[in-house]
């Protein structure tokens, strides 16, 4: 909702429902208020109308079956319980793509998981704010450990509900590759990324082998200009997303 980045409300979708912090509950209330006042409704009110009750599916699941009303070319809404609503004359065919979209999901070993959507919005903030300042220092260690600490919690995301396949799919590849790149300078100098407190540091000698943080190994050159090139890539993705 372009009001909420408009008064730059913390909010974050799952499904068709926006989830904010408790603080900013009556804000975000009469904005939404204010909307359904104002918004044009999808379906003529004088028409005949059919509700499927869809509120408990999963945000991919929904997410798909929009993409699927949008390509049919289907009027929908949703009601205030979260359920689609459609006209009457198209329920056979909206059961049709209900059933195909229950039928298209992967199975339970690769299902991608599905990510609360205020931790989403941490997620994407904090790679943001590090790419960021990767770009302005590469050497940042702070940074960088924070980029390989929390690229895995993208590695096998589903697709949230409000964004294309396409773009989260270009959003997982740019956060590995900064991974990889963060990853490949730290193995290439030891050097390279200098923390604050060289006793916290996780690339000494002793904690290379017992950390999942970054690492770092004795020799070869820096990469500098690598580092920086993955983390623009990165943060111009993620900025219209925070």
């Amino acid at each position: 909702m372009a009001l909420l980045e408009g008064r730059d409300l913390p909010h974050a979708w799952e499904g068709t429902v926006v989830v904010v912090p408790g603080d900013f509950e009556e804000q975000v209330q009469a904005l939404v208020e204010e909307v359904e006042a104002l918004a044009d409704r999808a379906l003529d009110p004088d028409q005949s109308t059919a509700a499927f009750e869809v509120s408990s599916w999963s945000a991919k699941s929904q997410n798909a079956m929009v993409q699927a009303l949008d390509a049919a070319e289907v009027p929908h809404e949703w009601d205030s319980d979260g359920d689609l609503v459609v006209y009457e004359s198209a329920a056979d065919e909206v059961g049709d793509l209900l059933n195909e979209v229950a039928q298209s999901g992967v199975s339970s070993d690769d299902e991608p998981e599905e990510i609360d959507g205020l931790e989403l919005h941490s997620i994407l903030g904090a790679l943001f704010d590090a790419s960021d300042r990767l770009l302005r220092d590469p050497h940042d260690f702070k940074q960088a450990e924070t980029v390989v600490q929390t690229a895995p919690k993208l590695a096998n995301a589903a697709v949230p509900f409000g964004y294309e396949a396409e773009q989260w799919e270009a959003l997982k590849l740019a956060t590995k590759t900064l991974e990889a790149t963060i990853q490949g300078a730290a193995d290439g100098s030891a050097e390279y990324f200098k923390a604050e407190d060289d006793t916290d540091a996780v690339g000494d000698e002793e904690s290379d082998s017992d950390s999942d943080g970054l690492k770092k190994s004795d020799d070869g050159e820096p990469v500098g200009e690598s580092v920086e090139s993955a983390a623009v890539s990165l943060r111009d993705l993620l900025r219209p997303l925070v």
